[in-house]
């Protein structure tokens, strides 16, 4: 296996050890139904991040802000903020509240996760896209995302101008195989 498989490999259960230690899904299956998704779900993972959704039934900062004390207290949070889409209506982004974490662990590494709160039909949404997506994930085209991935999610661009679901679909749906080919493609979608 090269670099690049065994990386997002190394990453996958580096992220399940942290979710297991935390018992983060345990925590938030306390508030609602919770799902991983993102590249953890797609096994698609170029570095240190994790997204998950809670479905709830209805907006509760109160609860919503419990989760973020319970999670302010894991010994390893360096930051988190509170983002609030209903508000802030981002190009992309679903509608919901964000916690968006920053866990810092004693090897030094930084780990990322974003926990969306959001109603039932926000988050059938993403869980469709989402199947939509790994389902259509060959080995192949894994190698393909992963090989893009990885050097564009070092770029400045990357979750400012394009985002890791972008790479996804280039690759799946209209054949992108090289860094060089996404920037053609990516050149030609902004016109």
């Amino acid at each position: 296996m090269d670099n690049i498989l065994q990386n997002a490999d190394t990453l996958h259960k580096e992220a399940s050890d942290l979710l297991s230690s935390m018992e983060l899904l345990k925590l938030l299956a306390q508030y609602g139904n919770s799902h991983l998704t993102g590249s953890y779900y797609y096994n698609l993972m170029t570095w240190r991040d994790i997204d998950i959704c809670v479905e709830i039934d209805s907006i509760d900062k109160t609860k919503i802000f419990e989760v973020g004390r319970a999670i302010a207290l894991f010994p390893y949070t360096s930051t988190m903020y509170f983002r609030n889409e209903f508000v802030l209506n981002t190009v992309g982004n679903p509608k919901g509240i964000f916690w968006c974490v920053e866990i810092l662990l004693p090897s030094s590494q930084l780990w990322k996760i974003d926990i969306l709160f959001a109603n039932k039909e926000e988050i059938h949404k993403i869980l469709k896209n989402g199947e939509e997506i790994k389902q259509k994930v060959t080995p192949s085209i894994r190698r393909s995302i992963l090989e893009i991935k990885t050097p564009l999610s070092k770029r400045l661009e990357y979750r400012r101008s394009y985002r890791s679901v972008d790479i996804y679909h280039a690759v799946i749906h209209d054949g992108i195989r090289t860094v060089g080919e996404w920037d053609i493609w990516w050149k030609a979608k902004k016109r």
